[in-house]
């Protein structure tokens, strides 16, 4: 609009960001893993807001492992072609969030590389994942992401993100992981191991 007088102005935009959000579905069984989950101890920290799990390290526990290796290769796959980098990450924390009706997320970021969210299950469209970011102008933008059962959503540490209230009597079951740097989790785990040798 405001370029119509200059005829031979030309407009070139380049991206710079190599920020972008992936969805891989994962397509074999997980009725097992989703029962598991389902059953695990849950805590509950404000009101109107989704329970998480007791345990933080969920991924780690032996009923799933498929889905463990699943996000392994998933989240290196994206290092390598979303980020352009050989380097390898891995899992660290990792828990399981409840929804029932009435609660939701707040918008937040995670302290992590690539963060990760897996649909157990997805009662409806009305509990989308969204990002929002804010322009130069500080003016905020709601990018919802239409997510189904199955779906396993990646995406970097810096986009802020949340879930709208679930309207439904079903509960919403994801499982949510934050990811560090091989070296840095071999070497926690090397200085775990020589801590507990004490």
């Amino acid at each position: 609009y405001y370029m119509k007088n200059f005829t031979d102005f030309k407009k070139k935009l380049t991206p710079l960001s190599l920020v972008a959000v992936q969805t891989i579905k994962y397509s074999n069984d997980f009725n097992k893993e989703y029962e598991y989950i389902k059953n695990l101890e849950y805590k509950h920290l404000l009101k109107n807001r989704v329970n998480t799990s007791v345990n933080e390290y969920v991924i780690q526990e032996t009923p799933l492992k498929k889905l463990y290796d699943f996000f392994t290769e998933s989240i290196n796959n994206y290092t390598h072609s979303i980020l352009q980098s050989e380097k390898k990450i891995k899992i660290s924390e990792s828990w399981t969030t409840r929804a029932k009706k009435g609660e939701s997320t707040e918008p937040h970021i995670h302290t992590s590389i690539v963060n990760g969210v897996f649909y157990f299950n997805v009662p409806d469209e009305k509990t989308p994942l969204i990002f929002n970011t804010y322009n130069c102008l500080d003016e905020r933008y709601d990018i919802p992401i239409k997510v189904s059962k199955g779906d396993l959503v990646l995406f970097p540490n810096e986009l802020s993100h949340w879930v709208p209230e679930n309207p439904n009597k079903e509960n919403r079951y994801c499982l949510a992981f934050n990811t560090i740097s091989e070296e840095a989790f071999n070497n926690s785990v090397a200085l775990s191991n020589s801590y507990n040798k004490k």
